[in-house]
């Protein structure tokens, strides 16, 4: 990428080594350095860049590891299945009967 596209807002990687950047403000020093102020999770930082630093820069969108944009409804449909399922009580001991091969059968209730 070249430092042209470098603009407030864009998300970049290659600025901080395994994380993704966003820019917050860019100043110009002439035509081959900029300095890039950007904000990462651990805060906001700044560093000088020249022409050199373009091959190691990329600039990626906004992705998060586990988007929140699926429809309200569906995860209450599926918030209420996981509560019925946990609702359901468990085999009981008494519910247990040991069959002829020496494995637990949960099918059939001891008498």
């Amino acid at each position: 990428m070249k430092l042209e596209e470098l603009q407030p807002e864009a998300v970049v990687k290659g600025l901080v080594v395994g994380e993704r950047a966003t820019v917050i403000a860019v100043s110009w020093y002439g035509d081959h350095t900029v300095r890039v102020t950007f904000r990462t999770a651990q805060g906001v930082d700044e560093c000088l860049l020249s022409r050199d630093d373009e091959p190691r820069l990329d600039i990626t969108t906004d992705e998060r590891k586990w988007p929140m944009n699926a429809a309200g409804h569906s995860f209450k449909l599926a918030s209420e299945a996981k509560r019925i399922e946990m609702e359901r009580p468990s085999p009981s001991p008494k519910c247990m009967t040991r069959t002829q091969n020496a494995t637990w059968d949960f099918n059939t209730v001891a008498t």
